[in-house]
């Protein structure tokens, strides 16, 4: 008798402990779930942020480039207008030149 009081004394404690460990297992669960659900919310919050941050960046990339460009724009424009007026000055003597020789020999 005292043998069938302990086996089913040591059933009851191993239900129990079954229990508990099965309720651990679930509660586990439930916070890897959160945790999981935690990680795709900060991964998702911290891929906007690059994506922000790239955004950012490339449009700054784009106006110094943009201000790079016209400058170099401006540049050529000065000089090509600086040429030009070179060669129309140096057109315009040597037309001069030739009227006075043309008016000389008349």
């Amino acid at each position: 008798a005292k043998k069938m009081i302990q086996c089913n004394h040591d059933l009851e404690e191993s239900t129990k402990l079954r229990k508990v460990s099965y309720e651990q297992a679930h509660q586990l669960r439930i916070v890897a779930k959160g945790i999981r659900v935690a990680i795709t919310s900060i991964a998702a919050d911290a891929t906007k942020k690059v994506q922000s941050t790239c955004a950012i960046i490339t449009e700054e990339i784009i106006i110094r480039f943009r201000k790079e460009v016209q400058l170099r724009v401006d540049e050529a424009k000065s000089k090509f207008a600086h040429q030009m007026q070179h060669e129309i000055s140096t057109l315009t003597k040597t037309h001069d030149t030739e009227k006075q020789l043309l008016e000389k020999k008349i």
